[in-house]
């Protein structure tokens, strides 16, 4: 309910940030499922899942129109430009301690310039290291 609060159509609201493809499906099917209960048509993109390029990623966002992206670091930060963040009041990192592992700190540093000051982060792991730590 946090983020049907202050909904706005075609306004990215939520990021979800995951370090794999496979971990964007699974976390899109819960979205579907959460979402599916809520009086709101909050519409999502799964950016990892989308083939082709960054042609086609980028048409998906624009198709889409997404209020809350999925997506792992890299893709996002390719797309950085071409999709408006200045709006998201949310930003969730899960597994943290595999992205910042993964090498994805260089695609961190290109999407935190492009995504608003005030907003809440939530890292999500289930171990704390020196990596996090330094992040958080």
């Amino acid at each position: 309910s946090m983020l049907i609060d202050g909904f706005e159509e075609g306004r990215v609201l939520a990021v979800l940030i995951v370090p794999t493809k496979e971990l964007a499906k699974q976390l899109e099917e819960c979205v579907a499922m959460m979402l599916s209960q809520c009086q709101v048509a909050v519409r999502w993109t799964n950016l990892a899942a989308v083939e082709g390029g960054a042609e086609k990623q980028r048409a998906a966002l624009t198709r889409d129109a997404p209020n809350l992206i999925i997506s792992t670091p890299v893709r996002l930060a390719d797309q950085a430009a071409a999709v408006d963040l200045s709006f998201v009041r949310f930003l969730a990192i899960d597994e943290a301690d595999l992205v910042l592992s993964f090498g994805y700190q260089e695609d961190l540093d290109r999407l935190l310039p492009v995504l608003p000051r005030i907003k809440q982060c939530f890292l999500l792991s289930a171990t704390i290291n020196e990596d996090v730590e330094k992040i958080k």
